[in-house]
């Protein structure tokens, strides 16, 4: 990787000693009566050279490079990130371009000028015209060298800076430099990204308010594939008894209020067990247990659950009762068996009747269905919980 930069030194240096050996050799066994014009020809002519197939070996050799190895050799890697490497700078690249597009051919055509023989009395005016003529374009082309490289310098660091923050998590950068050439229109392409990128983390991020980051990360790695898999669950269902009849005529504020602390109950139950809270059905919840990732001990979790919402229902119901209000009455089944797990979901037609899918990470079934009718079934049995019996020859300790 370093050998674009290491020919800048050994290229000079296999070719600077012909422009001591040739003239020494003309002096010395030829005529040396114009010695010092022998030994400025080819000390210009070797410079010239030198110059000349260093530059074009370093972006001929970088080229190569990156047009076929480092296409191979970094697939998991970056050529920055490998230690040791020390690329030549964009505005050293952009001198060497000037020098060997512009100046040393300018300098190359003076040396011929000055090669041919002529009296100086009478070919004066020409030198200095031709001098004139390499001073004055190498200090236009280095005008518009600079002015270019300038523009084109400043627009990489604004990408460069701006992309090393959106790779920190800053999606709300943007570059202001509007242009109206394709550098423009790439700046215009970023700052589409970014925003497109802020959206989907606001979204991202608004998934992890609605379930826990754990849960959503499974969850989004399960719908990236549309998986949709038969597997054993265990499903909770709970509701407030007689809510309706309380939330009748009462301010709507204080009914939110209360639904709230007790939602927030049964959230931190079932999450702190390592379920997921499928859905809020008003005054109630479904809640699944080893269907976001594995758990084999599920139908304990889940049972686990029920009860610390029963111990933390009693100290919501000790507040209530210190206020003046009715407790909190629920109940709970609990039933656990096969069911389609995955995400589910309808086909809609947006702008440009572009497809697009609404989806829902949910489970269905029998299981799902049975289970929600056992929670009806609390009202006659009289407890909070109802359990089935394939949930309690699922638990693993001993069926207690």
């Amino acid at each position: 990787m370093n050998f674009p930069r290491i020919q800048l030194v050994l290229n000079p240096c296999a070719w600077l000693p012909g422009a001591i050996f040739f003239p020494w050799m003309v002096c010395t066994f030829g005529s040396s009566h114009e010695a010092g014009k022998i030994w400025a020809h080819f000390g210009i002519s070797f410079v010239v050279s030198t110059f000349l197939t260093t530059v074009q070996t370093f972006f001929i050799v970088q080229a190569y490079l990156t047009t076929f190895l480092y296409a191979d050799f970094f697939k998991d890697a970056r050529p920055e990130d490998v230690p040791g490497v020390r690329p030549i700078r964009f505005d050293v690249r952009m001198i060497m371009m000037w020098g060997a597009v512009t100046l040393i051919p300018m300098v190359a055509i003076l040396s011929v000028a000055y090669s041919f023989p002529s009296r100086p009395e009478e070919y004066g005016a020409f030198y200095i015209f031709a001098a004139g003529l390499v001073v004055v374009s190498a200090v236009s082309s280095i005008v518009v060298f600079w002015l270019v490289g300038r523009d084109l310098w400043h627009w990489i660091q604004l990408h460069s800076e701006a992309t090393s923050l959106v790779a920190k998590g800053d999606f709300e950068v943007r570059i202001d430099n509007p242009r109206p050439d394709e550098w423009g229109a790439l700046t215009n392409h970023f700052n589409d990204m970014a925003i497109s990128l802020n959206q989907a983390w606001e979204s991202h991020e608004t998934l992890g308010q609605l379930v826990s980051p754990e849960v959503r990360d499974q969850i989004l790695r399960r719908m990236r594939g549309f998986e949709v898999e038969l597997q054993e669950i265990t499903v909770i269902f709970v509701d407030i008894r007689g809510f309706t009849r309380r939330s009748s005529g009462v301010d709507p504020a204080k009914i939110g209020a209360l639904l709230n602390r007790f939602l927030t109950l049964a959230l931190q139950s079932v999450e702190e067990k390592g379920g997921y809270v499928n859905k809020f059905l008003g005054d109630g919840v479904m809640a699944l247990f080893g269907a976001t990732h594995p758990q084999p001990d599920h139908a304990d979790l889940a049972v686990a659950s029920a009860c610390d919402l029963l111990a933390r229902l009693a100290v919501l119901n000790s507040e209530l009762s210190l206020q003046g209000e009715a407790p909190l009455i629920v109940g709970i089944g609990i039933h656990t068996g096969q069911a389609l797990v995955g995400c589910f979901g309808a086909t809609v037609h947006g702008e440009n009747m572009r497809e697009t899918m609404r989806r829902e990470f949910t489970a269905i079934g029998e299981t799902v269905n049975l289970c929600q009718r056992m929670e009806q079934l609390t009202k006659k049995c009289g407890g909070p919980i109802l359990m089935s019996e394939a949930t309690r020859l699922r638990l693993r300790c001993n069926g207690r």
